[in-house]
């Protein structure tokens, strides 16, 4: 058993007209943490999102412009039969032009290029959050693992999507392994795959030695219910594993309708919050000695 110090980013949404802009936003918080005394980084999920304004298809800008987005406001006894609805009805609609825009070659070249330039510099480890990316199976959600010296050496796919994401047309992961780094063997469970028990069991037996579990945060307006029991899976994911899990998400508004709230957190082996954000709603890196397995 070995300590890491390892840092959790929980970022403002935020759109980059520019590459550079996405470096110098991603540089910006990985040097904090760097001199927090961080070795490994870990970014939310959905990165993909902060690329959306880079040169979109015409038919994409029709669809993102032509749409108001209302709030809703509902009671908290509300939230389960609210969410059961809106998955029925995603599991039926087909929006993969949305999936297309996503999983644009250039977000993921930017992608690539920007953490891969920033953990060399930084000299640090990187779980590059996630975004979405066609691979030869078809459009996945993937998170890039990178090393000190800038080489990526690891790409994990999500294995249980979310009814949306389904009907952008993207496919579910396989097989997930976990990524051999200069700090160790990590496991990466994207967002919803922490709520599967046999997603973080499987990375466990195959040497997975702490998790990262990049994690997006959506919600349709702030102040929106929050269960600790249903939104923090992984404390027993923790238990059954014995293993840290390091959660982090991205927080405030995107656009009108698509507001992240941070809950980033950091869950000890036995299912304890050791660490977690004080503002759902700002900005914060929250940097964490764990230990390994």
């Amino acid at each position: 058993m070995k300590k890491i110090q390892i840092a959790a980013i929980q970022p403002n949404a935020q759109e980059c007209y520019t590459e550079e802009q996405f470096y110098k936003k991603v540089y910006r918080l990985s040097f904090i943490a760097k001199q927090s005394g961080a070795k490994v980084i870990v970014f939310p999920e959905g990165l993909s999102f902060w690329l959306s304004f880079a040169k979109e298809a015409p038919r994409v800008s029709a669809a993102y412009y032509g749409h108001c987005f209302k709030m809703m406001r509902t009671q908290k006894g509300w939230r389960g039969w609210l969410e059961a609805l809106s998955d029925w009805f995603l599991k039926r609609v087909k929006l993969n032009f949305m999936g297309e825009w996503l999983c644009q070659a250039k977000f993921y070249r930017v992608t690539q290029r920007t953490f891969s330039r920033v953990a060399k510099e930084c000299g640090v480890v990187i779980v590059a959050g996630s975004i979405y990316a066609r691979r030869l199976r078809g459009m996945e959600n993937i998170s890039m693992v990178f090393d000190k010296d800038g080489s990526m050496v690891g790409e994990v796919g999500k294995k249980y999507l979310m009814p949306v994401e389904e009907s952008w047309g993207m496919v579910a992961a396989k097989e997930i392994n976990p990524v051999m780094t200069s700090e160790g063997s990590l496991g990466v469970c994207i967002c919803a795959d922490l709520n599967f028990p046999d997603v973080v069991a499987d990375l466990k037996t195959k040497g997975a030695e702490f998790i990262c579990a990049p994690s997006g945060g959506w919600r349709p307006y702030p102040g929106y219910p929050f269960d600790e029991v249903k939104d923090m899976p992984q404390k027993e994911r923790a238990k059954e594993s014995g293993l840290w899990i390091v959660r982090p998400y991205q927080c405030g508004w995107m656009i009108p309708g698509v507001y992240f709230d941070g809950r980033t957190s950091v869950v000890n082996s036995k299912g304890e919050v050791v660490e977690r954000a004080e503002q759902p709603s700002q900005e914060e890196i929250i940097v964490c000695e764990i230990e390994t397995a």
